[in-house]
């Protein structure tokens, strides 16, 4: 009974929050933003599966942010161990200037939707990572709605990518050694 509660005041306030204005950064926390995917290919989920699995490319999308359309974007689905083959919740990683290099939303060029997947409260990653930036360098996060293809996913958690540019603004400085989300080494420019 507490979980349905607990699902149902989140419901209400994902409600609430869908229809405020949208006129904040990308990681405002205080509302629930809207992003939607489109892609042209009729077999996209099939595509997407065999890039995760097979490679390191992403599929181009059409991504609309609170009503900001981006074209050629390159979407695909993000190296975590919450991936299912064809599954409706997995998690995003999204490029926005995969073809386009200036190509950004309000400064941020990457981001990655969560499903929050062994989280039923929803809240668990973004209070976590709101209490981590108390203390050290950590990512933004928030709530957003996602629309893939014309079809409502629910709302899901948006992370700020740890890229160069997350480097850059907690660090001044892109260089050295860079250990990615893959738990690959590399040598930063």
């Amino acid at each position: 009974k507490m979980r349905n509660l607990t699902t149902l005041i989140f419901l209400c306030f994902t409600a609430f929050h869908l229809n405020a204005q949208k006129t904040g950064d990308l990681f405002d926390a205080s509302y629930v933003h809207d992003i939607r995917f489109t892609f042209e290919q009729k077999n996209w989920m099939e595509q997407l599966d065999s890039l995760r699995i097979n490679g390191d490319n992403m599929l181009l999308g059409k991504v609309i942010i609170d009503g900001t359309t981006y074209d050629k974007v390159g979407i695909t689905y993000a190296q975590t161990q919450t991936y299912l083959t064809a599954g409706k919740r997995n998690p995003w990683y999204i490029k926005l200037n995969y073809i386009d290099k200036k190509q950004n939303h309000q400064g941020y060029k990457a981001f990655t939707i969560s499903q929050a997947l062994r989280d039923p409260s929803m809240v668990r990653e973004v209070l976590g990572y709101e209490m981590a930036r108390k203390y050290m360098p950590a990512p933004l996060a928030n709530h957003v709605n996602l629309t893939v293809n014309g079809e409502n996913r629910g709302v899901h958690v948006n992370v700020e990518a740890i890229n160069e540019d997350f480097l850059q603004k907690n660090f001044q400085n892109t260089e050295g050694v860079f250990l990615d989300y893959k738990y690959n080494c590399s040598e930063s420019k």
